[in-house]
């Protein structure tokens, strides 16, 4: 069974995957993704806050490119000038891979109370 892909009208955004290496990280330039943003700030005491926005990141098998990229749990992605870290990796496939969601969470974003 072949699944369409999702229309390049959704796929308006690019990131930059960020993947470890021993020297530092390398950078690829992902187009043709959609991100979805949501915004969160915890309080965790009285006073601090944390910045816990998370972004989803939409990438098509065949729309998307590079093709083929390899994503997994501890890699980085920048979007917006902002940075994430990638926790949780979801393929979807019908006969061949049809797309992937990826959860990242932003790093960083203490903010005194």
């Amino acid at each position: 069974m072949k699944i369409m892909p999702i229309p390049d009208e959704l796929l308006g955004d690019s990131i930059t995957l960020l993947e470890p290496t021993i020297s530092g990280y390398r950078e690829t330039e992902i187009v043709n993704v959609r991100v979805d943003r949501t915004n969160s700030v915890t309080d965790y005491n009285s006073s601090h806050t944390r910045d816990t926005t998370e972004i989803i990141i939409y990438y098509d098998c065949e729309n998307s490119r590079p093709s083929l990229v390899d994503f997994s749990a501890g890699m980085q992605a920048e979007y917006c000038g902002e940075r994430f870290e990638i926790i949780k990796v979801k393929r979807y496939c019908a006969v061949d891979p049809h797309h992937y969601t990826i959860t990242a969470r932003k790093i960083g974003g203490h903010f005194m109370g």
